[in-house]
């Protein structure tokens, strides 16, 4: 199941945009060229879709959910522990308001992050 997240993620952003597994069933997803709020919500609700839509098992289907944080970097970033921190913290908010959401993280990494 992991593996068929992973390519659904994988299919779902751009070539130099980065997928990969923190591990247990949490993905970590970079986007490569600077992106503002609305587009980072626009991948983030692509990517929930993705995920959500139903997988064909050998046992019949199964369906599973997304929470997504969104943590924007900025040009003075140093810290890119401290962004994952963020965005990860964010996801946890996300997943608190319900199953299949986004939420985006007050500041950007370098701006009190």
């Amino acid at each position: 199941m992991l593996i068929a997240i992973a390519a659904r993620l994988r299919g779902h952003v751009r070539g130099g945009d980065t997928v990969a597994r923190l591990g247990g069933d949490e993905f970590v997803v970079i986007l490569l060229a600077p992106v503002d709020q609305r587009e980072a919500i626009l991948v983030a609700e692509r990517l929930i879709a993705a995920v959500s839509a139903p997988f064909t098992l050998a046992a019949g289907t199964a369906t599973v959910t997304a929470s997504v944080g969104i943590a924007l970097s900025s040009p003075d970033c140093a810290d890119p522990e401290a962004l994952l921190a963020s965005a990860d913290a964010t996801m946890y908010a996300a997943k608190q308001d319900g199953k299949g959401r986004c939420a985006l993280a007050g500041a950007r990494c370098g701006a009190g992050v």
